[in-house]
């Protein structure tokens, strides 16, 4: 689906076709193949792994801050780090 980050995977629960373009999630651009999940679980892994790195370095610099997330989008062009 298109988020408004960039392209991103989605759990469509009921019938994708059904859904209005533009809706809530944004508008599905194309059912997601075994290539996009595999690649998809791959970008998860690798932002976990970023999540912990960046969790270390704040604590060893001494920053007030919690990293909460890492994702990133389906394309990898985008990173989003959540943080509180």
């Amino acid at each position: 689906m298109q988020g408004k980050r960039g392209p991103e995977v989605a759990t469509v629960r009921g019938e994708a076709e059904s859904m209005p373009a533009g809706g809530r999630y944004g508008m599905i651009l194309q059912a997601a193949t075994a290539d996009d999940l595999s690649r998809w679980a791959e970008l998860c892994r690798e932002a976990e792994d970023l999540k912990w790195l960046l969790r270390a370095r704040a604590r060893a610099r001494g920053l007030p801050v919690k990293i909460v997330a890492a994702e990133y989008t389906l394309d990898a062009s985008l990173l989003t780090v959540s943080y509180s």
